[in-house]
């Protein structure tokens, strides 16, 4: 079913409700071999035309030219009244030259009072955080209208792709009846004008307002089929495969990587490797399925059936101390830009420089 200019379904997670540490974190420690950025802007980010950077923030298109040092910017919306883009977001340029954010609307977050999630007399359909995307066709100086893709609750977006065949791909998720979130895709053949939704996947348990099988992150391999990795409960990011360009996502089932309860991030590199981003559960407590104190990196040259160890590239061992959901630009064929919603983690490495050290266990 095609969704034009409107959205169907059923929303979703808490992501944004757990951003802030309990306990103010000192900054974190970064890959002996890492250099800071010289912003606080988060990604993600993408590369314009000319050679610059690209990203958004709440209400406005910010660019660079010089690698970060400045940045000018222009509003995204005519008003700064109805929408507000969330933390958590995608950022794709095409290569057409199409830029699309995805992004949840905060100026239409409805809950009910005291919250109260799966309590008698609350329905799930009480709980809202559309989602939304719109495009801009000039590098991010004017944008169209925005769309709406979903009504329900929503709590995470960070992964968007473009395929082999220009068809946009974007990761969701929604609230389902069941009292838990599960993951949806939205795909576009025509750049964003229009979009249709995928088969649901839901892992079939769990039932407080961050349970499910959720915030998921795909690439395309070279077969031409997509892979996705999700954040679960179950001390592993679960895997499933779409062999329809997104519609349909099937083999849904506990992958091979291990991580804590949390966002992971996915990009394919120039190298022609994946690389992953995420939260490993932590060395110095290996069982611990809760930790975002280590952010990780691994690297896959066949399409996600192996991966590399994982290699700490950031962290923090305050208490409290988050380095998590994560996005990940390659600025330049090798270099990698890093930023985290939590714990504000800014910083540039070299892909060569990662395996050549790494931040000793506390």
């Amino acid at each position: 079913m095609t969704i034009p200019h409107l959205a169907l379904a059923s929303a979703t997670l808490l992501a944004t409700w757990s951003a802030a540490p309990a306990a103010k974190a000192p900054a974190p420690l970064l890959h002996p071999l890492a250099t800071a950025l010289p912003f606080t802007h988060q990604g993600p980010f993408v590369t314009t035309a000319d050679g610059g950077v690209l990203c958004v923030d709440a209400l406005h298109a910010l660019r660079t030219g010089d690698e970060g040092r400045t940045w000018s910017s222009t509003p995204i919306f005519p008003d700064g009244q109805q929408y507000r883009i969330s933390n958590e977001r995608a950022l794709l340029r095409t290569r057409s030259g199409a830029v699309i954010a995805a992004w949840m609307n905060l100026n239409e977050k409805k809950s009910p009072l005291g919250w109260n999630w799966g309590t008698p007399g609350v329905a799930w359909q009480d709980f809202v955080l559309p989602v939304y995307t719109c495009r801009s066709l000039d590098e991010g100086r004017t944008w169209d209208r925005p769309i709406l893709l979903n009504r329900p609750w929503c709590g995470c977006i960070h992964s968007l792709i473009e395929t082999r065949s220009g068809r946009l791909v974007l990761v969701a998720q929604e609230v389902i009846a069941a009292w838990r979130h599960a993951t949806v895709v939205f795909l576009s053949d025509d750049e964003g004008r229009s979009w249709q939704r995928s088969n649901v996947l839901d892992i079939g348990q769990g039932q407080h307002d961050h349970a499910g099988s959720i915030e998921g992150t795909v690439v395309e391999r070279r077969d031409g089929s997509l892979y996705q990795l999700l954040r679960t409960e179950t001390g592993w990011l679960y895997e499933s495969v779409s062999r329809n360009g997104g519609l349909f996502w099937e083999d849904f089932r506990q992958s091979t990587v291990r991580s804590v309860t949390c966002c992971a991030q996915l990009a394919r590199l120039a190298d022609g490797r994946i690389a992953l981003l995420w939260n490993h559960p932590p060395r110095r407590d290996p069982g611990n399925r809760a930790s975002r104190e280590e952010l990780s990196i691994a690297f896959s040259s066949d399409d996600g059936t192996t991966w590399s160890p994982p290699r700490v590239i950031a962290a923090n061992y305050g208490t409290g101390g988050r380095v998590s959901y994560p996005y990940l630009y390659e600025r330049t064929p090798g270099e990698l830009w890093i930023t985290t919603m939590q714990g504000n983690v800014r910083m540039k490495i070299s892909v060569a420089d990662i395996g050549r050290g790494e931040i000793p266990v506390p």
